[in-house]
């Protein structure tokens, strides 16, 4: 996340992804206007498929790459900032991410 504030930096936390939901969620701080442009576009998206997804059951939105099924086969949608959105093997989410260490505990 790429909200900055001298001597923290928004990282994966709980409730991170609430400003790009709801640009008035700032928890105290202001977060939504700090958004660069490719945040500001992840935003976009962000309610684009939530807003799919909660009229028909489904996130997929036309222009923007298809969400995988989970019955299609062990993948997940990235969502990093400055990417383009795209369907990623759960597996190297989870080499990426160190999961194995972290399944570890």
């Amino acid at each position: 996340m790429g909200a900055k504030y001298p001597g923290y930096v928004w990282g994966a936390g709980h409730a991170a992804e609430l400003p790009y939901l709801w640009p008035s969620f700032d928890n105290g701080l202001p977060i939504a206007s700090t958004f660069d442009a490719a945040e500001r576009r992840l935003a976009t998206d962000m309610v684009a498929y939530w807003t799919a997804f909660v009229a028909t059951g489904r996130p997929n939105v036309p222009g923007l790459p298809r969400w995988p099924s989970l019955s299609d086969r062990p993948v997940l949608m990235s969502l990093d900032v400055g990417r383009d959105l795209h369907p990623i093997p759960a597996q190297r989410f989870a080499d990426d991410h160190q999961c194995a260490y972290w399944d570890a505990f």
